[in-house]
């Protein structure tokens, strides 16, 4: 089942670099605002765009260890799939349970 683990592999790295990108985009933004010379109101919202970024990069964080633990309500197979692909048996489409996931279905 080495293809499934490469699969699985390339998914966690895909999901892991987007979430990546979207903390740090959230970071910047957080860092100018607090750093910046703005009104209180302008500080809170920094200080939340930090913590959106915090928890984006925990959770690529989670990509990278399980994609099971990142995403809810997956069916059975698909938990197993992605957190010990070796178990998966080779007529399980991982296929289909991938583009479930990369289409938010």
């Amino acid at each position: 089942m080495e293809a499934h683990e490469d699969m699985v592999a390339g998914l966690q790295r895909s999901q892991a670099i987007q979430l990546v990108w979207a903390a740090k985009a959230f970071l910047r933004t957080g860092l100018n605002l607090v750093t910046g010379g703005g009104s209180f109101s302008d500080k809170q919202a920094g200080v939340a765009n930090l913590s959106i970024g915090i928890e984006l990069l925990l959770k690529a964080r989670l990509a990278m260890v399980s994609l099971g633990l990142l995403f809810v309500n997956l069916p059975e197979e698909l938990q197993v799939a992605f957190s010990k692909p070796v178990e998966v048996s080779s007529s399980f489409s991982l296929h289909r349970g991938i583009r479930q996931v990369e289409s938010g279905d």
